[in-house]
């Protein structure tokens, strides 16, 4: 029986199994509802070095999972010769509905898609699917996490900082937090001349998209809120 707040990690997997690993160590014990999707390609569990792959996952995290079954495997069709977009969207469109289906199955909450191992075709396939699944489910949070080659950095980009769009006044407002930090409303009031309505909205808007939080009555920028700003700003520059 799974319980809303559930995760659901999307994860490629190849022969090397230790990038799987550290993606679910770093995200602490999995739930009792938390389901991965290991993400081959077609004939992947009839290989043996995969089979090993999740044989070693299976030992190393079961551990936190009393027992239970905690994951899947999708195998997909990697692009054939003959018709290699076809059978690309083919798989895109498997996986991102085997994915919609998973997250109504255990009402999941959060979506994590983990690229950093596996062929670079399906590696390609997970990062759309991810947007695609992003724009089916917007009301839940989806990540995509990646692992730099030297395995010294992983980094988690949420999908909806490229959906977002700054009116000039967010991108006042998030400006102005991001230089001088934390503040309060009066002073957020005297920095962007704004009046207190105008000022009221614009906060409660960027709260509402968790880019700006509220801590002991000052105002501060997350961390979704600076990777929006910085978009943003380099857009402006491009376009203006």
């Amino acid at each position: 029986m799974y319980n809303i707040g559930n995760k659901l990690f999307v994860i490629t997997l190849g022969y090397d199994e230790s990038h799987a690993i550290r993606s679910l160590m770093l995200h602490n014990k999995l739930s009792e509802g938390d389901l991965v999707l290991f993400v081959v390609p077609r004939g992947g569990t009839k290989n043996e070095r995969t089979r090993e792959a999740l044989r070693t996952i299976e030992n190393v995290v079961r551990y936190s999972t009393t027992g239970r079954d905690f994951y899947e495997v999708l195998e997909l069709d990697v692009p054939e010769k003959e018709n290699p977009l076809g059978s690309f969207y083919k798989s895109l469109s498997r996986l991102s509905r085997t994915i919609i289906e998973k997250i109504k199955e255990i009402n999941a909450s959060e979506i994590i898609f983990d690229i950093s191992g596996g062929m670079r075709i399906l590696t390609v396939i997970g990062l759309l699917s991810a947007y695609i699944v992003s724009s089916r489910v917007p009301k839940r949070p989806v990540r995509i996490e990646i692992e730099t080659e030297d395995k010294v950095m992983h980094v988690s980009i949420p999908t909806r900082v490229f959906n977002v769009i700054l009116s000039s006044r967010e991108m006042l407002v998030l400006r102005i937090l991001e230089e001088r930090g934390p503040m309060s409303a009066k002073d957020l009031k005297e920095e962007t001349k704004m009046s207190r309505t105008t000022l009221y909205y614009t906060l409660r808007d960027l709260m509402k998209e968790n880019l700006v939080e509220n801590v002991q009555r000052k105002y501060r920028i997350t961390e979704t809120g600076k990777a929006i700003l910085y978009l943003n700003v380099e857009l402006e520059r491009a376009f203006f």
